[in-house]
């Protein structure tokens, strides 16, 4: 049976079609109900686990939310997240809060969805806190790639950062895993400037540890002077008169 209904809702056919037609409408109107105070029950069962878990220890007045999970995998994974990693632990609280017995497709993905979306948060929120722990040393934070690769390889890290955040040092197994996952707190120095320089203009900055200086070629020089809306030629950077 179609069931079709006019601009003021009211339904076309028979008698008979009309009382199927009720009842296909009645049972879509409570799977829709069903699957929105699923959705509405498994979002605060899961931001109220998250907010128990990532609160920082009682003991700590220094730190808020989502502190408590620093030290937690954070990455998302498409299958067999690592039991320990915290999109694992969100999904089983998942499976007790966000299912109703039924295949749902739609409502598995929503799942899926609010479970990344609440890690990615927590994620962001904790680079930031990063960020100011290490800079209240006088160091630089440096986020890891989505890719997962090292961070500033060979730079000098700032154990007093790892000291303070995870009780350990950047040469740990604690502390390797921690920058696998985040990244690093590093010195700041000639050597690590040099380096940054060097990544962003394509080799035209090369540190000399002998000398402890920086040596910049002229495709850094030009490379600078195009930041500034100028043009290089022959070892000097010209740029129009504003005034004219």
């Amino acid at each position: 049976v179609q069931c079709e209904f006019d601009g003021n809702g009211k339904f076309k056919g028979s008698a008979a079609d009309q009382r199927s037609c009720g009842l296909t409408e009645l049972l879509n109107l409570v799977n829709t109900v069903n699957s929105i105070k699923i959705n509405q029950g498994c979002s605060e069962a899961l931001t109220t686990y998250t907010q128990e878990l990532c609160a920082p220890a009682s003991a700590d007045t220094a730190h808020v939310y989502p502190w408590g999970c620093r030290d937690l995998d954070l990455s998302i994974v498409s299958t067999n997240p690592d039991p320990k990693s915290l999109q694992a632990m969100l999904k089983k609280r998942a499976d007790v809060y966000c299912v109703d017995g039924t295949a749902d497709a739609d409502l598995k993905l929503e799942t899926e969805d609010m479970i990344t979306r609440l890690v990615e948060n927590i994620a962001s929120e904790l680079d930031a806190m990063f960020t100011d722990e290490c800079e209240k040393l006088d160091a630089i934070w440096m986020s890891v790639g989505d890719d997962g690769t090292a961070v500033a390889p060979g730079m000098k890290r700032e154990d007093k950062f790892y000291n303070a955040v995870l009780a350990t040092t950047s040469s740990s197994a604690a502390g390797q895993a921690f920058e696998s996952g985040h990244g690093a707190c590093v010195i700041d120095s000639v050597k690590f400037q040099c380096e940054m320089q060097a990544q962003a203009t394509d080799g035209a900055a090369s540190y000399n540890a002998e000398t402890g200086q920086c040596t910049f070629t002229d495709k850094w020089y030009e490379y600078q002077c195009g930041l500034i809306g100028g043009y290089f030629a022959d070892g000097s950077c010209y740029t129009l008169d504003p005034t004219k």
